[in-house]
């Protein structure tokens, strides 16, 4: 090889490039940018390129700890507000010895259970769906630096495998629940309500047949999600195996020289991009903690104390409104289940890209 085909290869490939900042890799900016303003109340003072990870928990958990304060005391006032009406309820079918108008007091009952439980019903279901559409945004903009930089080390198929199966499976689930499991809840709710008044059979199967039905939808794309994950990142990984081996023969064989200067650069931004893509990675499930943090809080504390409430109503008044209530607790739960698959598939994205198999 001649000398000038040397110096002009040192100039081409400078020292800087044995010492890639992770910084210089990719902008990760939009990380911070994106982030939903209702994540910040319980985000931890951490950047995407450095954070302690016990001690960012550690802050979540301190915020999540106000918060669950306030929706406790929030939601207890409902709670009371059930036992009252089915101590009510006990009192008038006691004090109607003559039994004319039983019927009635129990319709009664269940219309003041329904009023008192559902009323804030559809701003739990907005909320819901804003929770999953702030997931699968901002996964948008996670995944696709993730993907950059597990590119730059050397996986890009690998990368664009797991991507393209995050971006799929959220839009899908996103438009799923738009379209069917949030009206299901609803569909579920109605049917709770007109059970525990008429207490018809045909309710009570529709009722446990739409349960099933979304906690199967749920688990389902759960599984296809996690299958599709691993057996296409397993094909990509191969390919891209083979690709930087017969990439770097190639090289070493064609140039020996600068295929050895190369392959130091190489390694040098090999090095920082996986760097990077902890960091990246870290932040962006951090991110998605305190998105779902809000949610997960409002929609546990109501199913935990409704389901409490319907342990007791069921020893002070009729079985129809306890039953009623669990099934309102049992709405909240299946909330719970979307909002989780989806910041379930986000977690398993952005974990697969931090341990993916660089070739």
């Amino acid at each position: 090889m001649s000398a000038a085909a040397v110096v002009l290869t040192l100039w081409l490939v400078p020292v800087s490039a044995y010492a890639v900042a992770p910084e210089d890799v990719i902008d990760t900016s939009p990380l911070v940018e994106e982030l939903p303003d209702e994540a910040w109340d319980y985000m931890p003072e951490i950047s995407p390129l450095s954070g302690d990870m016990e001690k960012a928990l550690g802050k979540i958990l301190e915020n999540a700890r106000d918060k669950l304060a306030e929706e406790t005391a929030s939601v207890v006032r409902t709670g009371g507000i059930l036992l009252i009406i089915s101590v009510i309820v006990s009192l008038a079918d006691a004090l109607d010895t003559g039994g004319k108008a039983p019927r009635y007091i129990l319709l009664c009952g269940v219309a003041a259970t329904a009023s008192a439980s559902f009323s804030d019903f559809d701003s739990f279901l907005l909320r819901g769906e804003t929770a999953l559409f702030q997931l699968s945004e901002y996964s948008k903009v996670v995944m696709p630096m993730l993907a950059t930089v597990s590119a730059a080390a050397g996986a890009p198929g690998s990368a664009a495998a797991r991507y393209a199966a995050a971006t799929v499976f959220m839009d899908f689930l996103l438009s799923l629940t738009r379209t069917v499991i949030f009206p299901g809840i609803c569909a579920y709710a109605a049917a709770a309500a007109a059970d525990a008044a008429v207490g018809n059979h045909v309710l009570r199967t529709a009722k446990k047949l739409i349960f099933r039905g979304i906690t199967m939808l749920l688990a389902g794309i759960s599984l296809a999600f996690t299958t599709w994950v691993s057996l296409s990142g397993v094909t990509a990984e191969s390919a891209d195996a083979v690709t930087v081996r017969m990439t770097r023969s190639a090289l070493t064989a064609a140039l020996p020289v600068v295929g050895k200067i190369l392959s130091d650069a190489a390694g040098a931004l090999v090095s920082a991009a996986g760097v990077l893509r902890s960091s990246i990675g870290f932040f962006g499930m951090t991110a998605v903690l305190c998105i779902c943090a809000g949610p997960f809080i409002s929609l546990g504390v109501r199913y935990v104390v409704y389901k409490l409430a319907a342990v007791v109503c069921q020893c002070v008044s009729d079985p129809a409104i306890s039953a009623l209530v669990e099934d309102v607790g049992s709405c909240f739960a299946m909330m719970l289940g979307a909002i989780g698959t989806g910041a379930l598939m986000v977690f398993v994205s952005v974990f697969s890209m931090i341990r993916m198999v660089i070739p």
